[in-house]
């Protein structure tokens, strides 16, 4: 099922456009995460980082700060809700520098394809833009992990997408 979900997510964001988002990481409670992460879109570079705690079985908290090479950052603060098979609703709301509040929904999942390799496939959406991400986490070690994604973004006004890569540390 997991991987059924996952392919969908995948052929989903092959005819549309996508993202720019944290990668899914599954937390158990009282665990946290953060991470950075490079993007290289096709107009400029940009900077994240982000950091996620569950603060029980079902719920994580998370907030995320992205930073383009000519202005434009964003920020999330969200939840996700825990469903079976690694699948994550995501909800919350994301700060355009200089456009306002706006509110934030999607969905996520991820799932093991190899030993130490995960990988994992969202989407969110407010009302001014889709946003599709997919990617892989090699974990380096127990706690670090090395992470790579192709993340899309569709605008009502246009679109951008590129290959990011990052770090994240599980404590």
């Amino acid at each position: 099922m997991q991987k059924k979900v996952l392919a969908g997510l995948i052929g989903a964001m092959l005819v549309s456009s996508a993202a720019m988002a944290a990668p899914v990481v599954t937390l158990e409670r009282g665990e946290s995460v953060v991470g950075i992460n490079h993007l290289e879109l096709d107009h400029e570079g940009v900077d994240s980082f982000f950091i996620e705690n569950a603060i029980s079985d079902k719920f994580t908290a998370g907030f995320q700060h992205a930073e383009g090479d000519y202005g434009g950052d964003e920020n999330d603060l969200y939840a996700k809700y825990k469903l079976p098979q690694n699948v994550n609703l995501v909800f919350g709301m994301r700060d355009y520098s200089g456009a306002g509040n706006k509110m934030l929904l999607g969905a996520e999942v991820n799932t093991d394809l190899a030993d130490k390799l995960t990988g994992y496939a969202g989407v969110k959406f407010t009302s001014v833009e889709t946003e599709y991400n997919v990617g892989a986490s090699l974990a380096l070690t127990d706690q670090l992990n090395f992470d790579v994604n192709y993340l899309n973004k569709d605008y009502d006004r246009g679109g951008t997408d590129g290959l990011g890569f990052g770090l994240n540390y599980r404590f």
